[in-house]
């Protein structure tokens, strides 16, 4: 709790035998206690909108025991039965996770966009963005891979007092280094 942040998707990967071993097989159909402890789990976490992703590693059957689609109840989860040699490489891929496709920022008032954006490999990014002394109401929306849009709103106060200091005092000392400069006459015949 607290660690994710609030608009983080929540996902579970699970890999399991799948040739008629737990959770995929008859046995979990048919174990009552097994089962619906499960089931309720599967229904509170989607109600958190967590999406389970079930890997079936071997087996022969094409669909999954009803079960394991009641385990399915998020619409964003899924069941693939994995027959692939090497089962890490092929689940790993079939697993979509998207990342961040843009991120724009404007003024809240006008709705016009504003500043520049500069992303990093790691999903940060940063913006130069020109602010009004006082108050500035901008709105951020950025938008996913899988074409999820999300917009919050930005508000920062900016003193311009501070900042105009800063630079008096930069142009300060600036002065006191010209100032400072040795010359040198040296007359000659």
């Amino acid at each position: 709790p607290g660690a994710a942040r609030p608009a983080a998707r929540r996902l579970v990967l699970l890999a399991a035998d799948g040739s008629g071993a737990f959770p995929f097989g008859a046995g979990a159909q048919a174990d009552r206690d097994f089962r619906e402890p499960n089931e309720q789990r599967a229904r509170d976490g989607a109600a958190r909108g967590v999406a389970l992703h079930l890997f079936a590693l071997g087996g022969v059957a094409e669909q999954p025991p009803p079960f394991v689609d009641a385990l399915l109840a998020n619409p964003a989860s899924s069941f693939t039965r994995v027959q692939a040699r090497d089962p890490a490489d092929f689940f790993a891929r079939r697993v979509s996770l998207p990342f961040l496709a843009a991120v724009s920022i404007h003024d809240a008032a006008s709705g016009e966009a504003t500043g520049a954006i500069e992303f990093a490999s790691d999903g940060r990014f940063a913006a130069s963005v020109p602010l009004e002394p006082g108050e500035n109401r901008l709105l951020v929306r950025a938008a996913t891979s899988d074409g999820s849009r999300r917009e919050a709103p930005l508000v920062l106060h900016f003193d311009p007092s501070a900042y105009r200091e800063r630079l008096l005092a930069a142009e300060a000392a600036r002065i006191r280094r010209v100032q400072r400069k040795q010359v040198t006459l040296e007359v000659v015949d």
